[in-house]
């Protein structure tokens, strides 16, 4: 892995540094700062964590150095309470059901 000074290069286009892949100290994880905010890419140790790293690296130069956008996704209040009580009957059981039913209709 490189260190902290060789992987923070210059983009020479722009004059500006590319984020650099850093290492948490305590968990060994490695992350990076993409606009502010902090992506986190994996195990210190783990292969793949630098070919993550290097995909989202080049994702996010392609989209300009922006965030990526959110998904075009409306949820409403009904879609939401559909979505509880679902995992309501999946959680619980047919007693908690026959002691809580009346409060969730």
């Amino acid at each position: 892995m490189k260190s902290r000074k060789q992987s923070q290069t210059v983009n020479s286009a722009a004059g500006r540094r590319l984020p650099a892949l850093r290492t948490h100290k305590r968990s060994g994880r490695c992350y990076a700062t993409f606009a502010g905010e902090e992506v986190w890419f994996g195990k210190a140790d783990d292969p793949d964590t630098a070919r993550r790293f290097e995909s989202h690296l080049g994702q996010w130069l392609a989209r300009g150095r922006q965030p990526e956008a959110p998904p075009d996704v409306e949820l409403t209040v009904k879609a939401l309470v559909a979505r509880y009580l679902t995992h309501l009957e999946a959680k619980h059981d047919e007693q908690w059901h026959a002691n809580n039913g009346a409060r969730l209709t």
